[in-house]
């Protein structure tokens, strides 16, 4: 009885190894499945545009991991954007500040000048570097959606400071230039109302009938502040009102951006006021 147990354990043995290992060879492709098409969807996400995402066709064990997968995917996309983001603003709303600090210290250079003088040049200097860094800090503060900090002020008095430092650098503009303001308590730096009013008065600027007015009004009606800045130029069509805040658009295709900007400037306006609510 022995020696038959033998010859068929004998006999059996091989099959019964083969047909083991074809069930854990089977069993084990059902299991590691979708830990493949994770992989494969990994591999044509590293080089796919933004919108697409992990996917798995699992929808018990790995369906829980491919969602926080995508989750932090999401995240890391919208840390990156803000990082693009910030560097084009600030790109953008350093170039005047630095523009006119390097015009006057060329001027400065030019001829030979009095110690009054060039202690009157470097003091202009110092406040373009204020200006700088309060500008980056109303950037930073703007992507950060943090302006509930700031201190109230008066939004009337905001502003004026704000028109003002514009005009100095547009003189030709002060004549045609109409300000109506009320006053209004709100939280909002004075580097956040310069970057405001400094981009819609530039666009009202560029796209105003040459000696045709501008006008600035601020007015608050219940909890809220509204401020307009109007010009009388050829204004915007419907598809043109509906993108004219979103970045990188120009209304004309045809303005190069040495004369009709970079698109950006809306833009920052927009996230600013909507950080402030």
């Amino acid at each position: 009885g022995l020696r038959q147990m033998t010859l068929v354990i004998t006999a059996l043995w091989l099959p019964l190894t083969l047909l083991t290992a074809a069930i854990s060879w089977y069993a084990g492709g059902l299991i590691l499945s979708p830990v493949k098409e994770l992989v494969a969807s990994a591999e044509q996400l590293s080089g796919s545009s933004e919108g697409q995402i992990l996917t798995t066709s699992d929808r018990a064990d790995f369906a829980s991991l491919t969602q926080s997968l995508n989750e932090l995917i999401g995240r890391v996309r919208m840390a990156a954007s803000l990082q693009e983001q910030f560097a084009s603003d600030a790109a953008h709303e350093l170039r005047t500040p630095l523009a006119i600090m390097q015009a006057r210290i060329e001027t400065s250079l030019k001829r030979g000048r009095s110690v009054e003088e060039h202690v009157a040049a470097q003091a202009a200097l110092l406040r373009q570097i204020q200006r700088l860094t309060g500008i980056v800090e109303s950037l930073l503060l703007s992507a950060r959606s943090q302006n509930s900090t700031e201190t109230p002020r008066d939004f009337h008095e905001t502003v004026a400071i704000a028109i003002e430092a514009w005009l100095d650098d547009h003189e030709d503009v002060r004549s045609r230039l109409k300000v109506t303001l009320s006053s209004a308590m709100v939280r909002m730096s004075q580097e956040s109302a310069d970057i405001i009013i400094r981009n819609l008065l530039d666009n009202a600027a560029l796209y105003s009938p040459p000696n045709g007015l501008l006008e600035v009004t601020a007015e608050k009606a219940m909890r809220k502040v509204s401020l307009y800045v109007r010009d009388f130029g050829p204004g915007l069509s419907h598809r043109e009102m509906q993108q004219a805040f979103d970045r990188f658009y120009r209304s004309d295709s045809g303005r190069s951006r040495s004369n009709g900007g970079a698109g950006i400037g809306l833009a920052v306006v927009k996230r600013i006021v909507e950080s402030h609510g």
